[in-house]
């Protein structure tokens, strides 16, 4: 109950395959307003991450796989500030434990 999908994100994704290209007609038809614009492509770096026991930004920020995940977590982060905005006078806000008060910068 109160669970909300936030967008669905494409991983292991390669443009040049028709199967990629399938995958992504079959879920923007069920979840079109879903989806992410970005998607995380194959990317030899992202493999090798894990092996070395480290998340991709810390192992290679610059490759491909990691500018994507950088990328959609800016979409994630603009996707929900938006809703958010569009959601203000909809709902009644109560700040949680450790809110910050935005004019004393202290917990409220």
């Amino acid at each position: 109950p109160g669970l909300v999908l936030e967008g669905i994100l494409l991983t292991m994704y390669d443009k040049r395959t028709s199967l990629s290209w399938q995958v992504e007609q079959e879920v923007s038809t069920h979840f079109a307003k879903q989806l992410f614009d970005t998607k995380i492509p194959r990317n030899v770096r992202l493999s090798e991450a894990p092996s070395f026991g480290k998340p991709i930004i810390l192992y290679d920020i610059c490759s491909k796989g990691a500018q994507s995940y950088i990328q959609c977590a800016d979409e994630f982060d603009f996707k929900v500030q938006q809703n958010y905005k569009g959601n203000l006078h909809d709902r009644k806000h109560t700040p949680g434990p450790g809110h910050l008060n935005p004019d004393s910068q202290s917990p409220a």
